[in-house]
């Protein structure tokens, strides 16, 4: 049996002090560590052997919300091995190998065919055999993508209506704003950056590209705040910025 561990860490801060022991980065009961307990525990309770150093898979610093599990490092090795023959797997819950419904119902088809078994040390049991079993397995799959990104979504919402109040909610200002002079837990308007993001959204509804965007603010001589080259990604979170503020 092959036990599959992702340890996918939160959004971290960088030079962020922390107290001796302190967690920095994903929930605890993420961690590699409970992870690899939970499905120990789950042995034990069913009668069957612990699993030993080299029966562990272990993806860190791995979104799976993100990367399908055969593009993952250690999801490619669990899919290695169970072609050379190991047609047993337990994860501590389904959601630590699959974060997308396609990906998840993809791999699980065929995993049934391949006659995989999969155990969830979180007692869910995953059965494609039936439509009941293969219409509760996609609602799981479903919720496992859906919680994260109701989360970032809550977050979002919450950071824009903070930044519409003018706090601040993050170490720096999002591009088109600076820090108050007299109280750094406010932010106010950059007429400088702000003239640039106005231009960044015209042309980007003038139906430029993001690339194009780009080249396009580098050779008007506009530099990013970093007076680094602008980058597709710059222009994205610009762009979507407006568009949150919009609605």
């Amino acid at each position: 049996m092959l036990g599959y561990v992702r340890y996918s860490p939160r959004v971290r801060v960088a030079k962020r002090k922390t107290r001796p022991g302190s967690s920095d980065g994903d929930n605890p009961a993420n961690s590699v560590a409970n992870q690899q307990d939970s499905i120990q525990r789950w042995l034990k309770s069913h009668g069957r052997d612990p699993l030993q150093e080299g029966d562990w898979i272990i993806d860190e610093l791995t979104s799976a919300r993100t990367t399908p599990l055969c593009d993952r490092t250690g999801g490619a090795n669990l899919l290695e091995r169970i072609q050379a023959g190991d047609h047993e797997v337990i994860a501590s819950r389904i959601d630590r190998l699959f974060r997308s419904v396609p990906d998840g119902l993809l791999q699980l088809e065929a995993w049934k065919k391949q006659k995989v078994s999969l155990y969830l040390a979180d007692g869910v049991v995953v059965d494609l055999s039936t439509v009941s079993g293969w219409a509760c397995t996609t609602m799981l799959l479903m919720c496992s993508e859906w919680f994260p990104r109701h989360v970032a979504e809550c977050t979002s919402a919450a950071k824009l209506s903070q930044q519409r109040a003018g706090q601040r909610v993050s170490g720096n200002p999002p591009f088109g704003y600076r820090l108050c002079p007299d109280n750094h837990d406010f932010i106010e308007v950059d007429e400088r950056e702000q003239a640039a993001c106005d231009e960044i959204v015209r042309l980007h509804s003038s139906g430029l590209t993001l690339a194009q965007i780009a080249r396009q603010m580098e050779d008007a001589g506009v530099q990013s705040r970093t007076g680094k080259p602008w980058h597709h990604k710059m222009i994205r979170r610009i762009i979507t910025r407006h568009e949150d503020e919009e609605l």
